[in-house]
């Protein structure tokens, strides 16, 4: 069965602890990194954006 694939982007550095010398990972930054990378156009896949989280 072939069903169509759509990305969301979820950036999160939810439970990451940060580097040893106090910097975050910015993994906020992956879904963007992975669009660049290809990603949308390899899956075939239609791309819904990013889920923006919300401030703390």
């Amino acid at each position: 069965m072939n069903r169509p694939i759509t990305i969301v982007g979820a950036p999160s550095s939810i439970g990451i602890r940060p580097y040893d010398e106090g910097g975050m990972r910015r993994l906020d930054l992956a879904p963007g990194v992975l669009r660049e990378q290809g990603l949308v156009a390899r899956l075939a896949a239609r791309d819904a954006g990013d889920v923006i989280p919300h401030p703390i």
